[in-house]
């Protein structure tokens, strides 16, 4: 869920290509996923059992078709169905593969254990408020708390590739994150009541 919302901050930091401001796309994006929503998350659903990657495999898939929703206008029905759920597909495996790739490394690496039970933390927060409150949390991170997030749960880096794009040390990266972490939840804490 928190790379739904990384992904709206990006979006709205710059208004020349924010997909909301064409009304008719976005007009057109609503009935696609209306129409489409449950067969995808049946679909989903069936190629994997663990809820966390059928959300997150949905989500992506829903993000896919935001950036190409303008090239699935005017396709046929079977056309439009049969890319969102060749795009599910490859998000479903693509994750399977990364659990499977993360859960290797935590057993090399048990500092990233602590790292798994930070983002539950953070996520729930995200889950129980708005979100709106949850960009409006986001953009008043540091940029670069912004930056090692969008980098790490959009992107889906590593602490290592982080560190090499932002000509930074693990640790710093590590600390960056841990830090970005902690002050989103206690903005999140601090606006739930």
């Amino acid at each position: 869920m928190l790379t739904f919302y990384l992904f709206l901050v990006n979006e709205t930091k710059e208004p020349e290509t924010n997909f909301k401001q064409n009304k008719e796309q976005w007009k057109y994006f609503e009935t696609v996923y209306r129409k489409y929503y449950i067969d995808v998350y049946k679909y989903v659903r069936s190629l994997c059992h663990d809820t966390d990657i059928q959300q997150d495999a949905m989500q992506e898939t829903w993000l896919c078709v935001i950036d190409y929703i303008d090239q699935l206008e005017g396709k046929e029905e079977y056309v439009i169905k049969s890319f969102i759920l060749r795009t599910a597909d490859y998000r479903v495996k693509k994750l399977i593969a990364r659990k499977q790739k993360d859960r290797a490394y935590l057993l090399d690496d048990p500092e990233e254990l602590e790292t798994l039970a930070d983002d539950r933390d953070l996520f729930a927060e995200c889950e129980s408020q708005g979100v709106q409150e949850v960009i409006k949390c986001i953009q008043m991170l540091t940029k670069e708390q912004r930056d090692v997030l969008n980098l790490y749960y959009l992107h889906h880096l590593s602490l290592k590739e982080i560190a090499n794009v932002l000509n930074l040390s693990e640790k710093a990266v590590s600390s960056r994150l841990y830090r970005g972490r902690e002050r989103l939840i206690q903005l999140l804490k601090e606006r739930g009541f």
